[in-house]
């Protein structure tokens, strides 16, 4: 049975996904929205294995701040020099993605990143 889906007047096709509660326990809703119906199968599904991940499809904070985040985590883990190395690393990255929404840092972006460092130092292991 294909799922409900339903065309905007722009001809945009929009489908709601359940995302879970909020505070007050009422239902939150997640609008998709595509111009075919195979591209929006496909922001459902990937929309959905966020969700799965624990990724909130909905936040808004940035790269930078989430790092941040991390590098107060670390900071009681590590040891002094490889929290450093933390900081420094974290700093390139937020050059590179710091106001980027979180949600919207992929898989292919942070490669990009990578196969950029990886022509600069060759033999670094860092990443």
């Amino acid at each position: 049975m294909p799922s409900k889906y339903s065309r905007r007047p722009d001809g945009r096709y929009i489908k709601q996904i359940y995302i879970g509660k909020d505070e007050n326990s009422k239902k939150k809703y997640k609008s998709i929205y595509a111009k075919t119906i195979a591209e929006l199968e496909m922001k459902v599904t990937q929309a959905r294995l966020k969700l799965h991940k624990g990724i909130d499809i909905l936040a808004n904070e940035s790269f930078a701040f989430w790092g941040n985040q991390w590098l107060d985590i670390k900071r009681d883990s590590v040891g002094n020099s490889q929290f450093q190395n933390c900081t420094s690393q974290l700093k390139y990255l937020t050059n590179e993605f710091g106001s980027f929404p979180i949600a919207k840092v992929t898989l292919f972006d942070v490669q990009r990143v990578i196969n950029e460092l990886a022509k600069y130092k060759p033999d670094c292991t860092a990443f």
